[in-house]
């Protein structure tokens, strides 16, 4: 299956040009693929997970952003995505709110890189379910402390950025293609 990963850095506090360019993203990648777009529009369903309505074909996207970084995910299957900015936060308290002791163990080893590591994995494992953050999940640590990068039927990867910027998609396939579009 392939994938479009569009980034946006830029002021975007207004939630309208955010839903812009969520579908300038989505139009890309549709053009690219010889999809209609003419009719598209951005829907959710219930719990808010975004999708692409109108092109005459299945187009899934999905969205994070994260101070004045922003980033989609656009394809024809389901897909997640999550990023976040390395910043100064309660790490460990929120860690034993959330995380498996495998996954805490993993945090104490590699502190806060490592905390916000499996966050984004979650986080997209969630998006891409659609059941987000606090759904049903599975560890993403096994129990020698090595992160998992297939759970269930999604496949996560890590999409590197910058030294201070964390970045995992997930998809249904493990050979995904990934195109990167600035």
């Amino acid at each position: 299956m392939k994938y479009g990963i569009y980034i946006y850095e830029g002021n975007m506090d207004s939630p309208e040009f955010r839903e812009r360019l969520i579908l300038d993203a989505a139009c890309a990648y549709c053009m690219s693929h010889e999809i209609d777009c003419s009719g598209m529009e951005l829907v959710r369903t219930e719990k808010g997970k975004p999708y692409i309505y109108g092109t005459g074909r299945d187009v899934y996207c999905n969205v994070s952003h994260s101070e004045n970084m922003w980033i989609c995910i656009v394809g024809e299957a389901e897909c997640g995505i999550d990023l976040q900015v390395v910043k100064d936060c309660k790490y460990e308290q929120i860690s034993r709110r959330y995380f498996t002791q495998d996954e805490q163990n993993y945090i104490r080893k590699y502190g806060i890189s490592g905390f916000f590591r499996l966050w984004v994995r979650r986080e997209a494992f969630g998006k891409y379910t659609g059941d987000g953050f606090y759904g049903e999940k599975p560890a993403f640590v096994d129990a020698e402390g090595r992160l998992i990068d297939s759970v269930w039927d999604g496949f996560l990867k890590d999409l590197p950025i910058a030294d201070d910027i964390i970045c995992t998609y997930c998809t249904g396939g493990e050979d995904d293609d990934i195109e990167i579009c600035l």
